[in-house]
């Protein structure tokens, strides 16, 4: 947990945290942005009621990525950026339309001295040993599960490159993406997910491999939607990269924490 501070950093210095699952809060000064923003079920978070974005970015539409954001903008008044798909979801959802911006892959919104590059990506295939391992943890509540994460389709996958006076980080919400995209963008910062897959340590560190960022923030790896959902350790992902990719510093971040996107 490298870099963690409890306090938001001064006014002027770029700062994020993690709100649990793919979840982020983004200090740019005078600019607060959301991605992603889910309160842990069953875990009250004093700081998930303090989040008060100007914008919200969301990666796809699962319950874990989007449940919270039409409450979240309905109270804020924040505008919010997603897939043409998601945003239709959200407005199911309450949403009001007139804040709601539809993007595709490619675009970039402007966002004073912020620049937010819209990236095409897709969502994590859950594998065979992944399915029966959620399938033994949840048994007969699976029906019941499933129906209410039904209600949250994926929708279009988007990440985000943001790139500001400091330097430039990207979001991933999910291990899904496509190679020719990635190496192209060469971050500063990478915030990548931790989950979705039995392989996912290899599928991780292949990415970071394309991007070669300088840090890597993971994220998603802990119990966020249980019974469905579990911890993943971070340790072995640790060795991996050390043995692999050892100039890409790895943080994992503490949950509510202030840290630095830079080196």
């Amino acid at each position: 947990m490298v870099g963690t501070t409890a306090r938001r950093p001064g006014a002027g210095q770029a700062a994020i945290r993690w709100l649990g699952a793919a979840g982020f809060e983004l200090s740019f000064g005078q600019l607060e942005v959301c991605i992603d923003p889910f309160s842990l079920p069953g875990r009250g978070q004093a700081f998930f009621a303090e989040l008060r974005p100007d914008v919200i970015f969301v990666t796809h539409g699962h319950l874990d990525h989007a449940r919270d954001v039409p409450a979240l903008a309905r109270s804020t008044g924040a505008a919010v950026y997603a897939s043409t798909r998601v945003c239709e979801l959200l407005h199911d959802l309450g949403t009001p339309v007139r804040q709601l911006h539809p993007l595709a892959g490619g675009r970039t919104v402007s966002l004073g001295s912020v620049a937010v590059l819209a990236i095409p990506a897709r969502h994590t295939l859950f594998d065979p040993w992944l399915v029966l391992r959620a399938l033994r943890r949840t048994g007969w509540r699976t029906v019941r599960l499933l129906r209410t994460f039904g209600a949250y389709p994926c929708g279009d996958v988007l990440g985000y490159r943001f790139q500001c006076p400091g330097g430039t980080f990207v979001h991933f919400g999910s291990a899904g993406w496509y190679r020719d995209e990635m190496v192209s963008l060469r971050p500063s910062t990478a915030l990548l997910p931790l989950q979705g897959h039995s392989q996912i340590y290899e599928r991780v560190a292949r990415a970071a491999d394309w991007l070669q960022p300088q840090r890597l923030v993971v994220h998603h790896h802990d119990d966020c939607c249980p019974p469905l959902s579990e911890v993943i350790d971070v340790r072995p992902f640790v060795a991996l990269m050390r043995r692999r990719l050892p100039e890409i510093e790895v943080i994992e971040p503490a949950l509510g924490g202030w840290i630095s996107p830079f080196a």
